[in-house]
């Protein structure tokens, strides 16, 4: 299973929002959702900064079973 996360840009990266899908996770934190899937689709590294509406965060695809960082959307 996969989760999508919304962390804080900083040294500590701390959760802001867990999710099962993007969509969840767009509006939990009130953004559209192709916010989200173009952040997620930009990522090289698997971590994409947010430079919208909710400046500070960055999202990436975590793979639940082994906590691993997926990369791309």
């Amino acid at each position: 299973m996969t989760y999508f996360v919304a962390a804080t840009a900083d040294e500590y990266e701390l959760p802001v929002c867990v999710a099962d899908r993007q969509a969840e996770l767009a509006r939990y934190l009130g953004v559209d959702s192709a916010t989200v899937c173009h952040g997620l689709k930009r990522s090289r590294n698997g971590k994409t900064y947010c430079h919208g509406i909710r400046k500070g965060l960055m999202y990436y695809r975590m793979d639940a079973d082994t906590g691993e960082i997926l990369t791309g959307g």
